[in-house]
């Protein structure tokens, strides 16, 4: 007889080794839930989320996606289809609405969209990153760019959207759109220095 909620704990005990970038760990304590407790779509869905970052392992990944999404639909869903230009034509939108004083320096701050996030996104600061992430800013603040003019050792300002995160989590293109949004007003706060409880002085929140 399975002890599920000892599968539970061991679940979550991989998803947090997950979420802090303990990567290898996490993979190895999955493998040993799978033999324990095997054909759980769970199990298939966390690994997957592994072994999709790893090189060759693309299609294994998708095979385990789609395993869990087969196997428990209400869960897990097939991740919306949006290609990069549409996806990033959607987040200008999102800058374009934002309002002055702010408006006039996002010309600044181009966004890219990018598949996943890498190692060096996620281990960049003193804390790493969630490998789920749907968007991060990265570069120099705009006080940066208007005290020194630019010239900075610091890279230039741009948000990233990772793509398959957020396709991933959204059920349908309407919840993409909002989740879209408010990914973009949060970078774009942390570009301008602004606190969480400062977003709604962009004109959007």
């Amino acid at each position: 007889m399975q002890d599920w909620d000892e599968f539970e704990e061991l679940i979550d005990e991989a998803n947090e080794l997950f979420e802090n970038c303990l990567l290898e760990d996490a993979k190895e304590l999955l493998e040993e839930i799978e033999e324990r407790f095997p054909k759980e779509p769970e199990t298939a869905f966390q690994l997957a989320l592994i072994l999709e970052r790893e090189p060759g392992k693309e299609l294994e990944a998708q095979r385990l996606f789609k395993f869990a999404y087969d196997k428990d639909p209400e869960a897990f869903h097939l991740p919306i289809k949006i290609s990069n230009d549409d996806l990033k034509k959607l987040a200008n939108e999102v800058l374009g609405k934002i309002k002055e004083p702010f408006k006039s320096d996002l010309k600044n701050l181009p966004i890219f969209i990018e598949e996943l996030p890498s190692d060096d996104d996620l281990e960049a600061g003193e804390e790493p990153l969630s490998p789920s992430i749907w968007g991060l800013f990265q570069g120099r603040t705009a006080t940066e760019d208007q005290d020194l003019g630019g010239a900075s050792h610091l890279e230039p300002p741009k948000i990233v959207i990772y793509r398959r995160n957020l396709c991933r989590d959204c059920a349908d293109l309407q919840e993409l759109k909002r989740e879209l949004k408010v990914t973009i007003l949060h970078e774009v706060a942390h570009y301008f220095g602004l606190d969480e409880d400062e977003v709604a002085k962009l004109g959007l929140a």
